[in-house]
């Protein structure tokens, strides 16, 4: 979830057919490289490459990243979701709405799309979720597309290190440029939590502003 990738809307048209809260990781800076990492709950490092020297995104995988990590998502969720009225505005204010959920795979298993539906101000609200696996790299990249916004975007980038998921990218989010986090956490696979991000001031400061809790349907 989120809200260009051209060469996925292939696979948007091929798929169409087939419509129908957390704990956030304890991020330190590493003064050898000036990359932000994650602390892991056994007291070791471990880079979860954010930001290289010259300020531009240097996202690489986790020893443990797999093409099966998003397997837990397969299938049919209620879903409650929990968002800031306005994003880097300062705001307290939320909202609460409900959505469901249908999560499939594609691509031989190194991928898997979802439609996510709901309403929003008493309209249909519809939204595309593309994941795509690099064997490659080990890398995730999450592509989201919504029946608002019509495009797919440009996509966030990262891996899971065991049952906790960071992917990052950039948008322009009120005229202002920023980086967005995903944060997927799956240690129960029956209460699955997704939250959303952004960080106006290159990952020293971020704004949780999208929560969603999980449950089988």
């Amino acid at each position: 979830m989120g809200v260009h990738h051209d060469a996925l809307h292939p696979i948007v048209a091929a798929i169409g057919h087939l419509k129908r809260s957390h704990r956030t990781p304890i991020l330190v800076m590493s003064a050898a490289t000036g990359l932000l990492a994650r602390r892991r709950s056994k007291g070791k490092y471990m880079r979860t490459s954010l930001l290289s020297s010259d300020g531009k995104l240097a996202i690489t995988a986790s020893e443990t990243s797999s093409k099966n990590d998003f397997d837990y998502l397969i299938g049919h969720w209620n879903i409650r979701n929990r968002t800031l009225k306005e994003q880097l505005a300062g705001s307290d204010e939320w909202q609460e709405f409900d959505a469901t959920q249908e999560c499939r795979p594609i691509l031989l298993g190194l991928g898997n799309f979802d439609i996510f539906h709901t309403e929003l101000g008493g309209k249909p609200f519809e939204g595309l979720t593309v994941r795509l696996f690099d064997p490659q790299t080990r890398l995730w990249t999450i592509y989201w597309a919504d029946s608002n916004a019509m495009k797919l975007d440009s996509g966030k980038v990262g891996s899971f290190d065991g049952d906790i998921g960071e992917f990052f990218g950039r948008e322009v989010v009120a005229g202002k440029d920023v980086i967005v986090k995903f944060h997927w956490d799956k240690r129960n696979p029956k209460a699955l939590i997704y939250s959303r991000a952004f960080s106006a001031d290159a990952g020293k400061t971020w704004e949780w502003n999208w929560y969603s809790n999980f449950s089988p349907r």
